[in-house]
């Protein structure tokens, strides 16, 4: 039976992620279907791939009909009787085009990225709990949040046969080496919005010596009245100011010491990172919250990386101060990328196909 690897989202920071997945189905009879942008990091990989998606629209409505109609034309091109991976899906479209055409989950399996954020509403749950429902299974790229969703949302233990953890697959190439040696020790790389974690970052920032803010490199897009702060504060930081690709992102990683992922774990609910994934692919430890996702991640294979026990001055001071301290100090930086080899061991294309084909197949 053919297969098809869909991401119906169509964006562009999924790339890495659904040529992996790809990777790991084995079957011959396989076609990768996402967007124009996606579909260059498939060539040369031997994968049949087209494309018919459209990133979804901004606004609350568009994007809903975006979503709709994508899965309309995903929906005439594979037919009733293929097997469907999608790998990134909007919950609110899907939930209702499987209203229209029930049979369109009906072989099909899904799975979690950010979905699971921002369940406040009944319906927003109904729909999901629908869409679980109709789906032959749920793939959840971390073990800790299938758990904690299950417990938070007893309601879909009812599907709980169905729910699957699946390790996020990381390409097992040999990245580490090839980095170059005249790398920064800490790059900062998110969205910097114009609110008190920005300014409390800010704040710190300011006030470490001048060997390390040298080595310092801040990559994202700064926004509003805090843009002005950020190039006044900081002559010796470099700062990219845009919205940036996901090569410039793997630049960034092998340009780096330590990546600190900026992110809130209070609007961080239910998420795995591909951000994280990316770092560690690229052989980069990485700087972040005490979220429990990567709590759990770091304990396993720790040292992988630094956790933020509270997002405060004095504790995000002590933490870049101690990350730049290891950066410089060689054979404990090494510690770090010895942990990080073995968690790629476990992500890797071969182990995450072993555990993704004997459920969907071979």
């Amino acid at each position: 039976m053919k297969i098809y690897i869909i991401d119906l989202l169509g964006e562009k920071y999924h790339s890495n992620f659904d040529l992996s997945i790809s990777k790991c189905i084995k079957r011959e009879n396989k076609t990768f279907i996402g967007s124009k942008d996606q579909l260059k990091y498939f060539i040369n990989s031997g994968i049949d791939s087209t494309y018919i998606i459209e990133p979804l629209k901004k606004g609350i409505f568009n994007k809903k009909i975006s979503g709709l109609i994508n899965i309309y034309k995903v929906n005439k091109k594979v037919g009733r009787d293929s097997i469907k991976v999608i790998t990134g899906f909007e919950n609110v479209s899907l939930a209702l085009y499987s209203f229209i055409d029930r049979a369109f989950l009906k072989q099909s399996y899904l799975f979690i990225h950010n979905n699971l954020s921002g369940l406040n509403k009944k319906w927003k749950i109904n729909l999901l709990k629908s869409v679980f429902k109709k789906s032959l299974g749920v793939f959840f790229l971390d073990k800790s949040i299938l758990e904690k969703f299950l417990y938070d949302y007893p309601e879909f233990n009812n599907y709980r046969r169905k729910c699957f953890y699946i390790p996020h697959p990381i390409e097992n190439n040999d990245n580490i080496s090839s980095k170059k040696t005249n790398q920064n020790k800490l790059s900062f790389i998110g969205r910097f919005a114009d609110d008190k974690g920005a300014h409390l970052f800010l704040n710190v920032l300011s006030k470490l010596p001048q060997n390390i803010k040298k080595n310092i490199k801040i990559i994202g897009q700064v926004d509003g009245h805090i843009k002005e702060r950020f190039f006044s504060l900081f002559e010796n930081i470099e700062v990219i100011d845009n919205f940036i690709s996901p090569d410039q992102y793997e630049e960034a990683f092998r340009n780096s010491k330590f990546t600190f992922l900026l992110h809130n774990p209070s609007k961080f609910h239910y998420r795995t990172s591909g951000i994280l994934y990316d770092s560690i692919r690229l052989g980069t430890p990485v700087i972040c919250s005490n979220y429990y996702v990567y709590t759990t991640l770091f304990n396993e294979f720790k040292p992988i990386g630094l956790l933020l026990n509270e997002y405060c001055e004095s504790e995000l001071e002590n933490l870049i101060k101690k990350a730049y301290n290891i950066a410089v100090d060689d054979k404990e930086y090494q510690a770090f990328l010895a942990n990080i080899d073995k968690l790629k061991k476990y992500h890797s294309i071969e182990n995450v196909s072993k555990i993704l084909n004997s459920i969907v197949g071979d």
